[in-house]
């Protein structure tokens, strides 16, 4: 949201609260505090920096409806932008897959992909639309392997029939 002091994890908590920009920039303090995490100091910078935000005046002000709940990927545009789309674009569209079957499946990934940080893994399979899991279970789509990948975590996913693959045979499948 761009607000000082807050970051991903509050973010993400304020998207299991509330439906859209709209509805948060409507709320008040008393509201903000029953919400596990959010103190009254938190609360406070959420309400001041919702509602002081220039960016978030312009774009409600031009009818843009900012909803929250929907998993996004950014893809290449096509052909040239125009209107608010041009001034916030990167160069990228969105699409929503919150529908779609990568918005269900969860993904683990164990051993080292060569030039990647887990971090980046990471960004790169929640940009594509998937979630990513902490953990091997029975809700577990995909292991995808590195080098050097943990036996016992291609064994307990095995055992538990989560498909396993490559990294490349991944990034075959989700660019496909």
């Amino acid at each position: 949201l761009g607000i000082n002091t807050l970051g991903k994890k509050m973010g993400k908590v304020l998207d299991e609260n509330y439906s859209s920009l709209q509805e948060l920039r409507n709320s008040n303090l008393k509201e903000l505090v029953r919400i596990e995490g959010i103190s009254d100091l938190t609360a406070n910078y959420i309400l001041e920096g919702i509602n002081d935000h220039p960016i978030i005046d312009r774009l409600l002000e031009n009818g843009v409806e900012i909803a929250f709940k929907k998993r996004r990927v950014k893809t290449p545009k096509k052909g040239n932008s125009s209107g608010l789309d041009a001034f916030f674009s990167n160069g990228t569209s969105e699409t929503t897959f919150e529908d779609s079957e990568q918005a269900k499946q969860k993904v683990y990934v164990t051993g080292k992909i060569p030039g990647m940080t887990k971090k980046l893994v990471q960004q790169f399979i929640e940009d594509k639309g998937f979630d990513w899991s902490a953990s091997i279970s029975g809700k577990l789509s995909y292991l995808v392997i590195g080098e050097k990948a943990g036996g016992a975590k291609v064994d307990k996913a095995k055992k538990i029939g989560v498909e396993i693959l490559t990294w490349d045979e991944f990034i075959q499948r989700v660019e496909s």
